[in-house]
């Protein structure tokens, strides 16, 4: 089913991964709730990209952290 050139879905992977290292660092650097929302956005890139490939395993495990990301988010004092 993917409707991507396989050059942009890794366009798309690299910069899902880029989000998510970005989040991580974020997250070392003691900026919450900041941290959440890259990793959030990260997850969701790579939800679309189980979703491009027909992943399952992909699409569940990053649906969950996306949505995992955005309660913590809020949880920890982020506003919209």
């Amino acid at each position: 089913m993917t409707t991507l050139s396989n050059k942009a879905l890794n366009v798309i992977k690299w910069f899902a991964t880029g989000l998510i290292i970005i989040g991580a660092v974020v997250a070392a650097g003691g900026y919450n709730p900041y941290n959440y929302l890259w990793s959030a956005v990260g997850s969701a890139f790579w939800f679309y990209v189980g979703v491009q490939t027909e992943d399952k395993p992909l699409m569940t495990l990053n649906a969950f952290m996306a949505a995992l990301a955005v309660m913590a988010y809020f949880a920890n004092g982020g506003t919209i």
